[in-house]
Formats: C-alpha cells, structure tokens, sequence
C-alpha cells in the first residue's frame, strides 16, 4: 500500500492534479468517458493519495458519483486520517464502542461533520439553538454533569420535602427514545445531598467504567465533637439542631457551636452495569435482588475542612481524585490550604493517599491570607497547576475606605514521591493579575481515558478564566497556556506545560465587556469555547435569571503572534468562515423556546460538552432538564434529539 511520504514529486503532483479534477467537476457525476476517470486507479491510490487533498465536503459530494467512491467514502480509515490532521475538538464515541473495541461504519465521519457543523454555527454572529428538548423526571435536580460523549448525565436529585426529603445520585440516558418515560438507568441512595460532582470514564482493575465523585454535608455528633467545639446544650449529645444545610450554599459554613464536616465519596460503575441498566428485564432483576448493587463504594474520606473543587484523574494508570481541603479563617488564626490526592487501588472504602503538600506562602506576602481557587494535575509530567490569590498589605486610599488589593497567581508544583509532604515550594510561579475582587476561577481540563487510543500526539493549550467582578461592568480574562518542547528525560522528548513568560498568553487582549454595569456575570468555560451568562446584580437567589446569553470563542493567539482560528484547513471546499470581530456574540434562541425558562424561572445547575456542542441546565427545585444542541450530523445520530425536524444537512 502506498503512502503519502514515500511519493516522489511527480506522483504527488499527479494526485494534486486528481484532486483538481474532482474540485472541478464539484457535484456534477463524472461518466466512464470523462478524462480524469478516477475509477480507472487503484483503491489504494484513492485512498492514500487523492483522499488527503479533498475537502470533507469534497468527499462527501463524491458518494454521488458511483457505487465504488459510494463504497470507498465509507471506509473508516478515510476519517480517521482526516481526524488526525484536525485542529478542531472532535466529539468522543459512545462508551459501548469503547467496550466493545469496534467503532461505527459512520462514527468518524459523524464526529468531524458535527465537529465541523458545530464550529460554524458557533462562529455565525448569532449562534442558534439548533436543537431542543427537555427530559421531565419525578423529583427535583439539584446538580448535573454531563459525561464526555453527551449521552449519559450524572444528577444529584432529591424527592419530598422538609424532614422527609430524600436524597440520592441517578445516571440518566439523555437521548433515550421518546416513548421511554423514565431514562434514570441507574440510582445511588445518599444521605444528604451531593455537591462538586465530577464524572468521568475511567479504568478500574481490568475494567472500563464511570468513576464519579462528589462531597456531603453532616452536623457532628455532640458526642464527637472535640471539647472546645461542643455547643451550650452538649449535655445532649446527640441533639442537632434542626437546620436544613441543603438548604443553604456550599460556601457557606454552619454556626461555630454547630461544627460539621465534610465526606468526599467516590463510586464506580462497570460499563456491564451501565449496559444492562438500558435492558429491558434489568428492573426485574433488581427487584427480584438477583442482581447485585450496580455501585462501588471506592472512597469515604471525611473531614473537618472544606473539601473544595474535587477533580478525577488517571496518573500511572491508576485512578486518582485531587481536592484541596479549606480550613476556616478566623480573625486569630489564616490556617493555610493543603491539596491532597487519593489513589484509588486498593481495597473499598479504604483510601490511600498520594501525597499531600501545602504550599508555601508566597514571598513578600506571608503575613495575608492565601487561597487556592483552583488546580489542574498534569499527570503526564507529574505536577499540579494551581491558581493562588492573596491579599497584599491594606494601603489607604486617599478619598474612600480601606481596601486591600487581591493578587492572582500561577503556580507549577512538583508531585512528591511519597505519601505526605510537608510545606513545599512552587517549582514555577507567574503573576497573573492584580483587582479588588475576583472569582469564577477555571482551569480547562483536557482529559480523554485512557483505554481510548489519541487522537494527536500534541498537547492542546490550557484554558485559563477569571472573573473580576469589582470593575464594573464585570470583566472576565482568558489566558492560555501553550505546551513546549520538554527539555529534560521525564517527558521523553515530548512537549510540556511550564510557566515561561511566552508561553502564558492573554487572548481577550483586553477586558471583554459586553454588557450592562448592573449585570452579574457567569463563565462556564471550555478548552476552546465558554459561554458567557449574565443576570441582574440585584437578583441574589439561588437561581438567577438569565439576562442574556453569550457564546465565547477566542482568537488564539500564540506565543508567536499568529491566531490560529483562521487557518484554512481541508475541512469546508472554501475554507473556514471568518470569525467574527466581536468575540463573543449574543446566542440567537428563538422566542417562546428554550429561552423562557432561563429567562423567567433562572439557572441553577449548568454542565456542557464543549466537542459535541449539547448544553444542559436545571433551574432551582425544578424536575426538567433542558438540553440545548449546536450542531447537527448529515447521518441520523442518537446525539441529535431533534431527528425528525432537525436543520437539513448542506451537503
């Protein structure tokens, strides 16, 4: 078989000239007489040598021709060279195909066009909504995420009310047929309620499953609680007070006399179990307990701290969950924040930790208080992104208050070796930038399992996000952070993330500020894309409503100057449309549709797939679930849950 790199020059200019042919002739069918009859060649040389040089929009046209180019656009390796080749986010495979070990006919060639469908209508001054639907359940969603693949959810629900609620965690099939009236596959009773879910595929002791984490809430025992801690009535020590911490934020802590702690649980599920959760006799069977609790219980890790923002991650092919455990500030005491990992391989429920390190403080400010905000494990080079902000010395200011300036930073930490590791110093650091007050912190997280092969060898840049909300209007930045040459034997050669002043560039230029002074804003951010929410500053519920809605996507500029997102590629016959000169732009949602429900009841609860372009949201204490799609395929896809009336295809 012939390959591209062993052409000399004349036969690639022949396969140059075969494909000019084919862009001439466009949709017209090419007959037995034609002069570049390409029928006349092998298969191989198709393949390897005219296929490259098309369009996909090319490829597609040629189907029309005949029955042996309607068989050869077929072929899987077709796309698969092509998906190797694209710079775009191409969405992931069902998890059955991964379980089984075969792909499609058509999933490639499904994935680059809705890949392809996806980035166009993002680019468009109005993105639309291109597909609608709402999923209603019998109890209230509280929180989701959604899995890589957009077919599965995971939801953290709750039935009933005040003394009789009840709590418990669901995996849901979002595009199950209409007719199906309960796509809760699979549900894990809990006894409080689920916050910080993550969930992702993952390999556990030979199998491939979904590893899901998430953090509870519970009053300590009287009984239990140290001395210093025990309220005015500890002579009954198993009273607790009556008040509901469901009812109130994740930030928020309980009174002083009532301490409480925090459990961080991890359970996994078998793509078997997964499976015949969609059977048709499985809820028989676990009636009838003859088939046993789909769940494992992996990890309970409980303690007295805040466990903030855990993230799930494979390093050395063993499952790992990542957190940073908070303690309380008092006005004595700024205790400092340690990021802790667990490793899941061992027996159940019986956690062994990693490594556990506590940053030093940052020079020149070790007298402030430090935050962890948020933190991303390379596991690849085995280190730990992690954002810090602390406050630098109160300074007067001259016609107003006191106010202290908050100081954001950067920070590489090396992963030790051994299981606990005292205060460390941050391998690399850079300052990202000085405000008042900022939030919404976001690190992109790259992550694709392990027992699916890659698709590039090259590292994808990492997103950064903050939310200044001091300025107003509020103001959000966009960093990325671009992979270089590995210069030392740990990577073997390949490239690495470090924190060098070239590598760290700003895409937004400036502050994007594209709304009203009095809007509060929300950042749900990708890898490549975010969109941008807005809702009145005045509006303070749990529940917010929506004001607008902005898509993001940015230039990506490069340490070099150059912006990648107007490369022409071999994707369209014309090349990529122009993006935009506003970056982000206004979602056109049609009235009366899906904007109603952001608009007149908020949002609670919001999770995307950035690769499939499918946004799904809750409101507050509601029992539907609204999915918003961006994209479309030129094949029937379970992805599309608008077949029927969903936008013809262009090609």
């Amino acid at each position: 078989m012939l390959y591209p790199g062993w052409l000399d020059n004349g036969a690639f200019a022949l396969s140059k000239l075969l494909a000019n042919a084919v862009l001439t002739t466009k949709r017209a069918r090419l007959s037995p007489n034609s002069k570049f009859y390409l029928g006349q060649l092998s298969t191989d040389i198709i393949v390897e040598c005219v296929f490259p040089l098309l369009s996909v929009e090319d490829i597609l046209c040629l189907r029309m021709v005949n029955k042996l180019f309607y068989a050869l656009t077929f072929e899987p390796i077709v796309w698969k060279r092509i998906s190797q080749s694209f710079s775009l986010p191409i969405p992931y495979s069902y998890p059955s195909w991964w379980h089984n070990y075969n792909a499609g006919i058509n999933d490639a060639e499904r994935a680059l066009v809705r890949a392809i469908t996806l980035d166009n209508n993002l680019r468009c001054a109005e993105p639309q909504v291109l597909g609608f639907r709402s999923l209603e359940y019998g109890c209230h969603i509280l929180d989701t995420k959604l899995l890589l693949g957009g077919q599965y959810i995971v939801m953290s629900l709750a039935r009933g009310r005040g003394i009789d609620r009840r709590y418990s965690l669901a995996i849901s099939h979002i595009d199950c047929p209409p007719e199906v009236s309960h796509p809760i596959i699979i549900e894990h009773a809990l006894p409080s309620r689920a916050y910080s879910i993550d969930a992702k595929w993952m390999p556990h002791k030979n199998d491939k499953g979904v590893m899901i984490s998430f953090v509870q809430r519970f009053y300590v025992k009287k009984a239990t609680a140290p001395e210093e801690d025990r309220g005015p009535s500890a002579e009954s020590l198993d009273h607790i007070p009556y008040i509901d911490l469901d009812d109130t934020g994740y930030d928020a802590w309980a009174q002083e006399e009532w301490p409480m702690e925090f459990e961080l649980q991890c359970i996994y599920i078998t793509l078997s179990d997964l499976e015949q959760g969609l059977s048709d006799d499985s809820d028989a069977e676990y009636a009838s307990d003859e088939v046993p609790e789909p769940t494992t219980l992996l990890l309970r890790y409980r303690v007295p701290t805040r466990i903030w923002d855990p993230v799930l991650f494979e390093m050395d092919g063993i499952p790992h969950v990542g957190f940073v455990e908070q303690p309380r500030y008092t006005l004595t005491s700024q205790p400092p924040d340690r990021i802790v990992s667990i490793r899941m391989d061992g027996h159940e429920a019986r956690p062994k930790m990693s490594f556990c390190l506590m940053p030093n403080r940052i020079p020149n400010h070790q007298h402030v208080g430090h935050r962890i905000r948020q933190i991303r494990v390379l596991p690849d080079q085995h280190q730990i992104l992690v954002i810090r902000t602390v406050y630098s010395t109160v300074q007067q200011v001259p016609t107003g208050p006191l106010l202290a300036a908050q100081l954001s930073y950067i920070e590489l930490f090396d992963i030790p070796n051994h299981q606990y590791s005292g205060p460390v110093d941050a391998a690399q650091g850079f300052f990202l930038r000085e405000s008042v007050k900022a939030r919404n912190f976001h690190i992109s997280d790259a992550y694709h399992p392990s027992f699916w092969p890659e698709s590039r060898d090259a590292l994808e840049p990492v997103s950064i996000y903050m939310v200044d909300v001091a300025r107003r209007p509020q103001a959000f930045v966009h960093w990325m952070l671009w992979p270089q040459n590995g210069i030392d034997t740990a990577t073997k050669g390949k490239s690495r993330y470090c924190l060098e002043p070239d590598a760290l560039v700003m895409q937004t230029g400036r502050d994007a500020k594209l709304w009203g002074k009095d809007d509060n804003i929300r950042v749900f951010a990708g890898q490549r894309r975010a969109f941008v929410w807005g809702n009145s500053i005045h509006d303070r519920s749990g529940s917010a409503k929506a004001v607008f809605v902005h898509r993001y996507t940015p230039r990506q500029r490069t340490p070099s100057g150059e912006e990648l997102c107007d490369v022409e590629e071999t994707m369209m016959r014309d090349g990529r449309a122009a993006l935009e000169t506003v970056f982000a732009n206004v979602v056109n949602i049609h009235p009366g549709g899906p904007d109603s429900a952001a608009s007149e009841t908020g949002v609670s609860s919001f999770t995307w797939d950035e690769s499939l372009g499918r946004v799904c949201y809750v409101s507050k204490e509601s029992n539907v679930l609204r999915i918003w799609d961006f994209a479309y395929t030129s094949w029937k896809d379970p992805h599309c849950i608008l077949e029927e009336s969903e936008p013809s295809s262009p090609y």
